[in-house]
């Protein structure tokens, strides 16, 4: 069991270390100033080494705390908004104003306090990168998420509905996620910069269909596949009839128009605070 651990964080610190490489481009000009000679093996070997150990680390880290099952997850695509999500969470305990923000490769963690809620209760909230390569660590994570917040960008979400129903698959079938999460929001996030076309429309009612008639698919496609290795750690989808209703889903779903940037959270606030007392 334990050799099992180390290799599995071995391979955590080796996805981590390839995500850093695609986000960080400037390393490709830090690896050329060592071209002559064995200074290329050596920046080969440093940046092997310094990646490695910042994944060994992040893994070995998170390892030695215990998972109490009770945080807030947001998870989603990079660029949905899940940061500045948060940081408008954050301003229901005081704090105001939003920061610039940016693609990380590195999860956020705070507490907030939600107004009207008892001063003595703070509510644990984590922020996961969007980066598809850091995936199972998330999923090595989930035992820790009571409520989880899937973060939407409603204004390319029909470039990427396939791919976001493919990660909701996964979520609804993973043992870990299961284990201690009651209830999912589904935030479709910056309904204020649709196009023209789409005014009117509300997202929230779009992306809840669609995402339906995705997963549906994708649950066929699955069944009939020996080669389906996302997550090993994973149930079965049932369903009562012959295609995937949200009334399915393992988890209570709900479905929210937002736009974290304009701060219009408040469906946000309040399912978490109907989340959190549940």
């Amino acid at each position: 069991m334990q050799g099992g651990r180390e290799l599995m964080a071995l391979v955590m610190a080796a996805l981590v270390m390839a995500a850093m490489a695609e986000e960080e481009q400037k390393r490709e000009n830090l690896e050329r100033s060592w071209m002559a000679g064995d200074g290329m093996m050596v920046g080969v070997i440093v940046s092997v080494v310094v990646g490695g150990l910042g994944g060994w680390f992040l893994l070995r880290g998170g390892g030695k705390k215990k998972l109490k099952g009770d945080a807030v997850f947001l998870v989603g695509a990079c660029d949905a908004g899940k940061t500045v999500l948060v940081q408008r969470l954050r301003e229901e305990g005081g704090e105001k104003g939003v920061r610039p923000t940016h693609t990380s490769m590195m999860l956020n963690e705070c507490t907030i306090q939600l107004e009207g809620e008892d001063k003595g209760r703070a509510v644990r909230v984590i922020d996961f990168p969007g980066h598809g390569r850091l995936r199972p660590m998330l999923f090595d994570m989930l035992e820790d998420c009571a409520v989880l917040i899937f973060v939407i960008d409603a204004t390319t979400f029909h470039l990427q509905a396939r791919e976001i129903a493919e990660f909701m698959l996964d979520l609804l079938t993973s043992t870990s996620l299961l284990k201690n999460t009651r209830m999912m929001l589904v935030a479709c996030n910056k309904v204020d910069a649709l196009p023209d076309e789409l005014a009117g429309i509300s997202p929230k009612v779009m992306v809840k269909k669609r995402l339906e008639s995705e997963i549906e698919a994708l649950r066929v496609a699955r069944a009939d596949s020996l080669n389906d290795t996302a997550n090993t750690m994973r149930v079965e989808l049932e369903i009562a009839g012959a295609e995937f209703k949200w009334s399915d889903s393992p988890l209570d779903v709900e479905f929210a128009d937002c736009s974290a940037m304009e701060g219009k959270v408040t469906p946000v606030v309040s399912f978490l605070k109907k989340a959190i007392n549940s």
